[in-house]
């Protein structure tokens, strides 16, 4: 491979439409935009997004001309047998692949790092896996009791994911906390960097700069995300038999989880205290965040909230200037402290949880100090940061490997 030019030229491939409505989308048409305004050329090879879905519909704003598309067929989506795997449209990544001239690839999915790994050596390229967990982990805690089918295939994840981080040229990490359970659990001397998520800066300047809203009667508690089990929603649920005079907004989610916590809320007696609000364009996010007087982030003890997660919806609370409670755990104790930034309250433990909610309802010029605080964390935060932080890191590696 040639040096590294002043312009890094990046391939960021998954098997995910991009844009598209799930998280992992998101973030990574979030992370493309800004390594593009960061002065890198992006080239993305995922599946064609769902029509008539488009960037500027999930950034609010447009993409950086500096990123473009190799759209391929989305055969999940439309048949099921042969075509329900990722098989066809690795193949199809890899011969889309080898029509551009990259400097280095970016990949998020294991199977598809581990194929592109074993691409002939005359046509590899450096890769990069930007993980969000140890997926291992993840298996295992959502499998306590495994069956034998569930052992074997817990084996096998451990091997492919062995695999990828050893043979990858650099990891970046959402947190420190990953990087060090993965350099424990394999010990690898793979290079890697610890890269937080961000949020989009100028998008919640913007909504800070519109017109002044009412007081909120009674005041406005917010909870935005995805509803996973890891993200403490039934604590928060539990919490609100003990909070009065505040309503809470669950903002986002559907289906069978939806409709679980809804149950719950109801056994507990708290429906009347909740309003839910169904998945709001990712560009609205922003105005939503600024209609609350004080936002939740619970989460619990597993351990891609606890010492993995790098959360988006934080970081947007954070900008946005608002006053936050979430969870004491190693993962948010990297990025905010106690009383100074926000209140951070025992996972899992519902009555801390309202007790920091009625604190806080109750003492608006702690509550604003918070807030202050949290904005001005914030700028840490921001998408380019990260970006400008994984141009450097690449490059370094791939000098160092050309020296070898």
């Amino acid at each position: 491979m040639e040096a590294v030019n002043s312009t890094m030229r990046l391939a960021y491939l998954d098997p995910h439409p991009v844009p598209g409505n799930e998280t992992e989308s998101l973030q990574i048409l979030q992370m493309v935009d800004a390594l593009g305004n960061s002065g890198a050329e992006v080239h993305v090879i995922a599946p064609h997004p769902p029509q008539p879905l488009t960037a500027a519909n999930i950034l609010g704003h447009e993409l950086s001309p500096r990123v473009q598309f190799h759209p391929l067929p989305n055969l999940r989506a439309r048949w099921g047998g042969p075509f329900g795997s990722n098989r066809i449209f690795f193949w199809l990544a890899n011969r889309r692949l080898n029509t551009l001239t990259v400097d280095a690839l970016l990949v998020r999915n294991l199977k598809l790092a581990a194929r592109l790994l074993r691409r002939p050596a005359a046509s590899r390229i450096p890769l990069f896996f930007d993980t969000h967990e140890l997926f291992a982990n993840t298996f295992q805690e959502e499998n306590p009791n495994p069956s034998l089918r569930q052992r074997f295939k817990l084996r096998q994840l451990r091997r492919l994911e062995r695999g990828v981080y050893a043979r990858a040229d650099g990891l970046i990490c959402t947190t420190s906390h990953l990087k060090e359970d993965i350099d424990q659990s394999y010990r690898l001397s793979t290079p890697a960097l610890a890269a937080p998520l961000g949020y989009d800066a100028h998008l919640a300047a913007a909504a800070l700069g519109e017109a002044a809203l009412p007081p909120n009667q009674p005041p406005v508690l917010l909870f935005l995300g995805s509803l996973h089990p890891w993200k403490g929603l039934s604590t928060l649920l539990e919490a609100m038999v003990q909070v009065e005079g505040a309503l809470l907004k669950i903002v986002g989610g559907d289906g069978a989880r939806h409709q679980v916590l809804q149950q719950q809320a109801r056994a507990l007696g708290v429906a009347a205290k909740i309003q839910w609000v169904p998945a709001i364009p990712p560009a609205e996010r922003f105005r939503m965040i600024r209609t609350a007087d004080i936002c939740l982030l619970p989460l619990s003890h597993r351990t891609i909230a606890s010492r993995y997660t790098s959360p988006l919806k934080l970081f947007e609370y954070m900008g946005m200037g608002k006053p936050i409670i979430t969870a004491d755990l190693p993962s948010m104790r990297l990025l905010l402290s106690h009383g100074t930034h926000a209140l951070l309250t025992e996972a899992e433990n519902p009555t801390a949880l309202a007790a920091a909610i009625q604190t806080l309802l109750n003492d608006p010029p702690l509550a604003r100090q918070l807030a202050t605080a949290a904005r001005q964390q914030a700028k840490h935060y921001s998408w380019e940061s990260r970006a400008a932080g994984m141009l450097t890191f690449m490059a370094k590696q791939m000098t160092k490997a050309n020296r070898v």
